[in-house]
């Protein structure tokens, strides 16, 4: 291997020289990265606090099912799935905050099983390994969604008299994944009726939207600045790329 060789002053001064100007990089590269850990820690406080003054209000806890109707997807054969179609809702497309539709199976007809239809505003949730390393495996269906069934292993939530965002704010607690008799080894599994019974507090559905709002627009800031943090770390590599690029050159 051939490389070029200074004399032993100038490759001092070349090494010098490059520690400083990738120790400034690294210096900025960890300021962006607090300040995403910072706009996670804020949300996170939001939250908590929204949580707190939900439990200490003087409102009923009741369980889900009172409120929401859940229900347990339609055991699709996938010998019978087809190139295009009825797009098919299940737990391995659905990620924290998405629905990876692009990743989806499809069915030929809604025939027979219309109870399996989605609607505008459902929440579903994956039954099997729901708590992954970005979060809780729910989604919401929205109008450009539609027509679209669920198949087994996943739950629909369709609200009968709470704001679905209220509910699925909660459903993201770490208190539901305490309440889930979680069965399985190798895959984690919860059932329909872990959600049923899980009890949560039921203020007016003006105090709801409030805490939503709220929240809503805690995430929003907390969004902007993970984005900001994101691409400054991204402009520091390509600074760090270029100083060692035009090192060796």
């Amino acid at each position: 291997l051939e490389i070029p060789l200074p004399p032993l002053p100038v490759q001092r001064e070349i090494v010098a020289r490059l520690e400083r100007e990738l120790a400034a990089v690294e210096k900025m590269k960890k300021g962006f990265e607090a300040l995403a850990e910072t706009a996670k820690a804020e949300f996170e406080a939001e939250r908590l606090e929204a949580h707190k003054e939900l439990l200490d209000g003087d409102w009923p806890c009741e369980p889900l099912r009172k409120h929401v109707d859940v229900l347990a997807g339609y055991a699709f054969k996938s010998q019978g799935f087809v190139d295009s179609g009825i797009r098919i809702c299940g737990g391995l497309i659905i990620a924290p905050d998405r629905i990876k539709w692009e990743e989806c199976k499809y069915w030929h007809s809604s025939k027979g099983i219309e109870q399996y239809l989605l609607q505008e505003n459902d929440l579903v949730i994956a039954l099997d390994r729901p708590w992954i390393s970005g979060g809780f495996k729910i989604g919401v269906i929205g109008k450009r969604d539609l027509p679209c069934l669920l198949i087994q292993r996943t739950a629909r939530l369709r609200m009968k008299d709470v704001d679905f965002r209220y509910v699925m704010m909660l459903l993201r607690d770490e208190s539901f994944k305490l309440h889930c008799t979680t069965s399985g080894t190798t895959v984690p599994h919860i059932s329909h009726k872990d959600i049923e019974t899980y009890e949560i507090p039921f203020p007016p559905a003006k105090v709801q939207k409030e805490i939503v709002a709220r929240l809503s627009a805690a995430k929003t800031r907390a969004e902007k600045l993970e984005a900001k943090a994101r691409e400054g770390v991204a402009v520091c590599e390509t600074m760090r790329k270029a100083i060692l690029k035009e090192a060796f050159e």
